[in-house]
């Protein structure tokens, strides 16, 4: 049997330019695989052509959305995670796209693909007086004062630590 462009190139990809020309870590290799495994899943399933068969011509942007809003919807991604894979593939066509032309065209589609925006996380630190209030606390000054003393700490470099942080560590007291 045949084996198709992008199969050859899927190949390649993961078992010579990601870990050898790209140098990536196991586990980012491990994500990607993972990503492209669900997409072969999505494929089978949900458009009916097997692994074996895949080709680009079976991909374009509407391809592609519709298997991120699988990821969400059938598989309960997050939209951080649905960007994740997208990125993932993105990766993969513009490798692709310096081999093959017919991965060319779809290439610019898929990077056209915008990503899902998320929620952004609001971090809180403490002011430099909130953090003096902490430290006078009676029963935490003197473990406070001895942990500055020895990291070596000023007021400003700890008022950079997180509350959640601070909170954590008074816990344990």
């Amino acid at each position: 049997m045949k084996t198709t462009s992008f199969s050859q190139h899927l190949g390649t990809y993961f078992d010579e330019y990601l870990p050898n020309v790209r140098n990536y870590s196991p586990n980012t290799i491990a994500s990607y695989q993972d990503t492209f495994r669900l997409l072969l899943e999505y494929m089978a399933e949900q458009q009916h052509i097997k692994p074996y068969l895949l080709d680009y011509k079976h991909f374009s942007d509407k391809v592609i959305l519709s298997f991120l809003n699988w990821l969400e919807t059938h598989r309960n991604c997050s939209p951080s995670t649905r960007n994740q894979r997208l990125s993932a593939i993105s990766a993969f066509f513009k490798y692709a796209s310096q081999r093959s032309i017919s991965a060319l065209k779809i290439c610019s589609n898929i990077a056209s693909i915008p990503p899902k925006k998320t929620p952004r996380h609001i971090f809180s630190y403490f002011s430099v007086e909130e953090l003096r209030v902490l430290l006078q606390k009676p029963g935490h000054r003197s473990y406070a004062a001895y942990e500055l003393e020895t990291f070596d700490l000023a007021i400003p470099q700890v008022c950079f630590c997180t509350v959640k942080a601070a909170k954590a560590v008074l816990y344990l007291l």
